[in-house]
């Protein structure tokens, strides 16, 4: 039945996203129209994680702003399917890399590099960034439970060149391509509900947040470089992309140093555009 119902959806879609997203921005349309005033998808969480991050803003502007977000979120939904026959030109076009530059400073001073970002945006996008590195490029991912899917997710993220890592096998991979002494940079979304046990604690959008440590740990094991990554929607269907540099030397900073600085930064962005951010995701379910 797995099998089935990804080949259905795969056809149906590959027939769908030839249309220009221009039109495919109409069928988005109407999938906000059905998510938030009919079947009101995570509509509780999203209006009370907003209500906690912004406790100072209107019941009528905390629903403008879920209105906002339910609008972005059925676009990102377009434009991830989209990459299914979105050209490497267009991609192009779509997705613009400022101050890239940096990558190739740090791979000449030998720095491994770990890239965090969040949830925010279309991170989805962000595909075509391995095209302007020297660095190995390797990406966590989180195996999905139909296999179908998830092999269909790996092929969309690895297009342009990306090593897919397992979050279970991640450390372990990434000390063995230190240890080999290649170069790698690799991009961790650190906006994610960290597992059990939970070790690091923040304040984050006026919320009691934990955070994963993972990105830290094996920044700060490799001596690597950490860079952010903001992701900026300049309108719909195109984003301007830019990096920076948060240390030199993760081995240098205390621990929860590094987690304390992505965490602010991503706040800053969220901050900027709230509508642009994830917020049909349960991030607050642990409490301390």
């Amino acid at each position: 039945m797995n099998a089935i119902g990804f080949y259905s959806f795969y056809i149906l879609s590959w027939i769908l996203f030839l249309l220009p997203l221009r039109l495919l921005y109409g069928v988005a349309y109407l999938l906000y129209i059905f998510a938030f005033y009919i079947i009101k998808y995570r509509k509780k969480t999203v209006l009370l994680n907003l209500k906690n991050s912004f406790p100072d803003k209107t019941e009528k502007e905390i629903e403008e702003l879920a209105r906002k977000f339910y609008i972005h979120f059925c676009d990102s939904l377009i434009e991830i399917i989209k990459l299914i026959h979105i050209s490497p030109k267009e991609l192009e076009k779509r997705v613009v890399f400022n101050n890239i530059e940096l990558f190739d400073r740090l791979y000449k001073e030998n720095k491994n590099v770990i890239l965090v970002s969040g949830h925010y945006g279309n991170w989805t996008w962000m595909v075509r960034l391995p095209l302007y590195l020297k660095h190995k490029p390797t990406v966590i991912y989180k195996a999905l439970h139909n296999i179908h899917f998830n092999e269909f997710e790996k092929k969309k993220r690895a297009r342009y060149g990306a090593i897919l890592i397992r979050d279970q096998e991640a450390y372990k991979k990434l000390l063995e391509l230190n240890n080999k002494k290649e170069l790698f940079l690799c991009w961790f979304l650190t906006d994610q509900r960290p597992p059990k046990p939970l070790h690091f604690w923040t304040n984050f959008l006026n919320q009691d947040t934990p955070v994963f440590l993972g990105a830290e740990k094996v920044a700060r094991k490799v001596h690597a470089a950490v860079v952010y990554m903001e992701i900026n929607k300049i309108k719909r269907g195109y984003y301007s992309v830019d990096f920076k540099l948060l240390v030199e030397d993760a081995s240098k900073t205390l621990e929860g140093q590094i987690t304390e600085m992505h965490t602010r930064e991503l706040e800053k962005t969220i901050l900027k555009n709230p509508a642009y951010w994830l917020w049909s995701h349960k991030r607050w379910k642990h409490v301390r």
